[in-house]
């Protein structure tokens, strides 16, 4: 609080402040003269009622004093201390006697705002809005000032100034302040305020001289930081609005950021094209063209128009431009253009008049002199197809052929566009090229409604069912195409469209399409593609225009309302919004011939719990009341965890397509959380009614249920769920090595010795021992033990097992904290080549990882000659001892420093947890190996220079693919990217996603250790993720990806992979239930580069031939059977396909 007192005027205390020495004794006294009349009622800005006059050279009324200025380094530090436990002193006998009143007022005001205080008083104004004293900002909205006031009444009121428009006063009776106040609180607009009492404390009298006891000051809070920086631009634009009052010259202002040669930015075209059409809409005041001097203003108007013009012109073709825009930069260009006048003086519109333009024949008729024989043909051909078509009523054909003829001549005008424009070009010349490229953006806006009548029409005919002789067929994917076409013209993803529209053409050719669930299945897979383009047109446009409309509309003080909607009402006039539309209708057709209805079970099973929704998922936004949590997701990229402290994740639905290979899925087997994928739009909408109460969710191979339900019926469908018998596909179970098959029966016999043991968990953990602890055969015996013991009731419920199950795994596969007592200590710079049949690779070596790659080199070494044998690539290890010799080679303190760093991990959460896996991960990356090592692996890896370097952690439960850093294509020649690449792998071992996993499964941090793998790469034709058996043991599941397999591994690449089911007991079954549509593939060169490129899948013989995916599915299981006869249990299989040749890269045990 900032308090002003005067020591000149008797009073009977002194104020307890700070003291400011110095000569401003006498200017306070002058600006806090007591007030005299004041006058009360409203005034404006505009007409303020005059000021009483003080004396020959009046002061401005003081409302607020700097606390600093002026002052000793004491007093300054005095003030800044922000202590606001000060006592008032007021003598009210003393009508001349002046006090500090803070006034604070609540409201929320838009950015650019500001309250001010006016009043009676000359403290405050005299009711002139030029002199009223400025609030500043606090948080909650609170805005606040100190004012001095005198022993009289004052009247006042809050006015809130906007920067570019009238003031608004408070629309209520004069407020009233009383000398007895000492503060005020207020809310603006409302009757009534909150008031506290002066309090009087006597204090001894001062021995500083009156003249030099000038104040006492406490200064306000300073104002916090913005949330964010105000663009520029905006600022820049609206205060040239403020001054600019005609149509020239605010076209003036666009014409300064966009006119000839200026640079182009997204923050230019977004703010320049929201300008524009507020203008034109009348959002913007903008003053009406004089009759007299119209001709003169619309020649200027012309030639601003013109100069804006002719640089988004230069800016956007390809021939002159030498930086290309973006694609979100060539949309914003288009749209900027539809917005600007005539650059022909005569033809200037401005106002409500530009906005009823030329019909689409008038504009296209304008260009028929600049169009050549062929290009007029196509032209008078669409004419006489749109005057057809106007003249008959509800007809797909003739809207479809239209559209089609329409399509043709904007290709023209689009192609004639993209090649640009000359610099020194005539104005005849410009004002032709506005004329093809309005043509252009009108045929656009033509299929705009063709799109919505075909929709309509094909919904109506849908009532009855999507029966092969649907027109839809016909129709939709015609439709389809051509809405492609234009979204390609709008150079919106051209590639990618280029390639649905090839997919759609092959996969319509079909004429059985809405008869053959194999052909439907075909189709939704192109659909879901196409959904994609208009997801990202949607999220990019939304992107753009949210923040940058909204902020240019405050500081121009529009209605808040209309510019929460402007952003979605650009893109509901898009071709692309349509587009989606169409698409949904097509998913849904073909959904029902397919027989999935647009979804998918990943993980199968029930579950009930409070629906909560999210749009990715993160534990952390789970309320904390909330026990048993199904979330309703929008997206994910696969990085995501499932497991939280709070609540336990009991299922996902995930509004998204998934591979059920992938580790988001395998995270989700592991968790025993039920999980489908839903794309209906409709549905979606349905279960998001649902959040917030108790849901039950039932995932079965048909699809799955999300329907409410109450505790009394949710605890009874689980109790019937357990009667009836719980699988036991969620125990994770090791594979043998056939090595250690005799501690099995040691560990039985120890734990039914161990019967005294105060409850059956005790006695599991009590029958395994430390030293044991590496064997997977204990693990598969202790889980089959906590199996059993649930099944025969000894466990209370379901979550008691899967404690239990958890501390076995815990117990089984972790080392002692602190030790590496189960890991095998190798000398410094062992590197073991895995083909060596003489040195077979243990578990305590590298992991499970490796010694299941040293097995695969094995039996490929005994099948080779044979017809169905295996390839294995070239494979080197780095046991476990290299990271920890690599630490203590570092030298210094980095040894213990990692230790210490470890320990934190265990305990720290939240951004603490952050810091401490990124020091980690820093500490990791910065490790070096020696030069003989990095010899020793260019001279074992001969014949090969690029590698695939993997890990093979210790904890092989949280060892499923994609859990840690794969680095592709390393060239082993490179010396320091090689160090670089395996010191990356090192460090993912602890991202802050592998240590909450380990913490999920009471996995000590110091347990972890990591082995590094270093496979020659294969470039892959077709990557495949394989289950050798499901859990019933008659099927085998594959997924399939063009290239290298990464989005098979992870949720981040959208789309969905080909899924094929083959039967193992019947020969040559195979199901093909899903089809690929990954946008893009991870591809390798000759040189070992990794590119990105598009897949057109019409050119893919998995998606073009049924027998092709027979022919695999019968290979893959006759590869299942050998798999699992060599290696005793259901692998998960990671391979790869060049031509003919099929390549197995890893395999591990899986979890059933």
């Amino acid at each position: 609080v900032v308090m002003y007192q005067l020591q000149t005027l008797p009073v009977t205390g002194v104020v307890r402040g700070v003291v400011v020495r110095g000569g401003r004794a006498a200017r306070a006294a002058a600006l806090l003269r007591p007030p005299g009349l004041g006058r009360p009622g409203r005034a404006t800005s505009s007409s303020p009622p005059a000021r009483r006059a003080t004396s020959a050279s009046p002061c401005p009324p003081l409302g607020r004093i700097d606390p600093c200025a002026g002052r000793s380094r004491e007093v300054r530090t005095a003030a800044s201390n922000g202590d606001n436990n000060y006592n008032y002193n007021k003598d009210n006998n003393n009508s001349n006697g002046c006090a500090a009143i803070q006034f604070t007022c609540e409201r929320k005001v838009p950015y650019g705002a500001k309250l001010m205080l006016v009043g009676s008083s000359d403290a405050i104004g005299r009711w002139d809005l030029n002199y009223a004293v400025e609030m500043h900002w606090h948080e909650g909205d609170l805005w606040k000032c100190v004012v001095a006031l005198g022993g009289e009444e004052v009247m006042y009121k809050f006015v809130i100034m906007y920067p570019h428009s009238e003031p608004q006063w408070e629309d209520t009776f004069d407020r009233r302040w009383s000398p007895n106040c000492a503060t005020v609180l207020a809310r603006f607009g409302e009757i009534g305020e909150t008031t506290t009492q002066f309090a009087v404390q006597a204090l001894p009298e001062t021995s500083v001289p009156p003249q030099e006891l000038a104040l006492a000051v406490v200064p306000d809070e300073p104002a916090p930081q913005l949330a964010f920086v105000p663009n520029p631009v905006a600022l820049e634009l609206t205060e040239k609005n403020a001054v600019a009052r005609t149509w020239i010259k605010k076209l003036e202002v666009v014409e300064a950021m966009l006119g000839w040669n200026r640079e182009v930015t997204v923050d230019k075209l977004a703010l320049s094209k929201c300008y524009l059409q507020w203008l034109l809409t009348g959002r913007v005041a903008v003053e009406e063209l004089v009759v007299e001097s119209a001709s003169q203003e619309r020649a200027e108007i012309a030639f601003l128009a013109a100069s804006i013009f002719r640089n988004l012109e230069k800016v956007s073709g390809d021939k002159y431009n030498k930086s290309p825009l973006s694609e979100v930069e060539q949309l914003l260009v288009r749209q900027v253009q539809c917005s600007l006048p005539s650059v022909k003086p005569d033809e200037v519109q401005v106002g409500a008049s530009a906005l009823s333009s030329a019909t689409l024949v008038d504009r296209l008729s304008m260009l028929k002199p600049s169009l050549d024989d062929t290009h007029h043909k196509i032209l008078e051909e669409f004419l006489a197809s749109f005057t057809e078509m106007n003249a008959t009523i509800d007809e797909c054909f003739l809207w479809m052929d239209c559209a089609d003829k329409a399509t043709d001549l904007r290709s023209i005008l689009s192609s004639g566009l993209n090649a640009g424009m000359r610099n020194d070009a005539p104005n005849t010349a410009i004002w032709m090229r506005q004329q093809w490229r309005l043509g252009e953006i009108s045929l656009e806006q033509f299929m705009h409604v063709l799109l919505i009548r075909t929709i309509n029409a094909l919904q109506m005919s849908a009532k009855r069912g999507f029966t092969p002789d649907w027109e839809g067929w016909v129709y939709a994917p015609w439709a389809l195409a051509l809405s492609l076409q234009h979204v390609k013209m709008t150079r919106w993803q051209a590639d990618e469209c280029i390639i649905v529209i090839s997919e759609l053409e092959q996969w319509a050719a079909d004429e059985n399409l809405g008869e053959v669930p194999q052909n439907a299945l075909r189709m939704q897979a192109t659909v879901e593609r196409a959904m994609r383009i208009t997801e990202d047109f949607a999220s990019q446009v939304l992107g753009v225009y949210q923040p940058r409309s909204k902020e240019l509309g405050l500081l121009l003080s529009l209605d808040e309302d209309f510019l929460e909607a402007y952003p979605n009402k650009l893109v509901r006039k898009s071709t692309l919004y349509i587009m989606a539309k169409l698409c949904a209708l097509m998913r849904k057709a073909t959904s029902a011939v397919a027989g999935n209805q647009g979804t998918d079970t990943v993980v199968p099973g029930m579950a009930v719990g409070t629906l909560v929704r999210m749009d990715r998922i993160d534990v952390s936004l789970i309320p904390e009341d909330v026990e048993a949590a199904i979330l309703l997701v929008d997206r994910a990229d696969g990085a995501e965890e499932i497991t939280s402290d709070n609540a336990a994740i009991k299922g996902v639905v995930l509004c998204q397509q998934l591979p059920h290979l992938c580790r988001l899925a395998a995270r989700a087997r592991q968790e025993n959380a039920v999980m489908a994928t839903v794309l209906d739009e409709d549905r979606v909408s349905g279960f998001a009614e649902l959040e917030g109460e108790l849901v039950c969710l039932n995932a079965g191979p048909l699809g799955f249920t999300l329907m409410k339900t109450e505790l009394t019926s949710a605890l009874a469908m689980l109790e019937q769920q357990e009667q009836a018998g719980q699988k036991t596909d969620m125990v994770v179970v090791r594979s043998d090595d056939g090595r250690n098959r005799p501690e099995v029966t040691l560990m039985q016999e120890n734990a039914r010795s161990n019967a005294g043991a105060s409850s059956y968990i005790d006695r599991i953990l009590s029958s395994i021992s430390v030293e044991q602890s590496s064997s997977p055969v204990a693990s598969s015996a202790a889980s089959k033990m906590a199996m059993e013991a649930y099944r025969s009731g000894s466990l209370s419920s379901l979550d008691a097992f899967q404690d239990a199950q958890k501390q076995v795994e815990a117990l089984t596969l972790a080392l002692p904290p602190g030790t590496a007592s189960d890991l095998v200590l190798h000398p410094r710079g062992t590197l073991i080549d895995l083909s060596m049949p003489e040195a077979p690779l243990e578990v305590g070596d590298g992991g499970s990882e490796a010694m299941g790659i040293s097995r695969l080199l094995g039996l490929a070494d005994r099948q080779r000659g044979n017809t169905n044998s295996l390839r294995v690539p070239k494979t080197v290890c780095l046991p476990f001892s290299t990271l920890e010799w690599a630490l203590r080679d570092a030298g210094g303190d980095t040894h213990n420093q990692f230790y210490e760093l470890v320990n934190l991990a265990e305990t720290y959460e939240g951004d603490q947890l952050n810091q401490v896996c990124g020091s980690l991960q820093v500490l990791l990356s910065k490790l070096q190996l020696p030069e003989t090592l990095l010899e020793n692996i260019a001279r074992t890896l001969t014949g090969v220079q690029h590698t695939t370097i993997r890990p093979s952690a210790n904890v092989e439960g949280l060892n499923e693919i994609g859990m840690y850093t794969t680095e592709m294509s390393v060239n082993i020649t490179d010396r320091e990217a090689l160090r670089k690449a395996i010191a990356d792998v090192w460090s993912s071992l602890f991202s802050r996603q592998a240590v909450i996993n380990r913490r999920a499964f009471k996995v000590p941090q110091s347990a972890a250790a990591m082995a590094i793998i270093m496979q020659e790469l294969v470039a892959a034709d077709t990557s495949f993720i394989l289950h050798t058996s499901n859990m019933d043991g008659d099927r085998a599941y594959v997924e399939l990806a063009v290239g290298l397999s990464t989005p098979l591994i992870g949720a981040g690449t959208p789309g969905s992979p080909w899924c094929l089911s083959m039967e193992k007991r019947v020969q040559g079954r195979v199901q093909v239930e899903a089809y690929a549509n990954f946008s893009t593939a991870l591809t390798v060169g000759d040189d070992g580069v990794v590119t990105t490129s598009l897949v057109d899948y019409s050119a893919q013989p998995l998606s073009t031939d049924p027998q092709a995916c027979v022919n695999l599915g019968q290979r893959l299981t006759i590869v299942s059977r050998l798999l699992e006869g060599s290696l005793e249990g259901a692998q998960e299989v990671e391979g790869a396909i060049v031509g003919d040749e099929l390549y197995i890269l890893r395999t591990r045990p899986l979890p059933f």
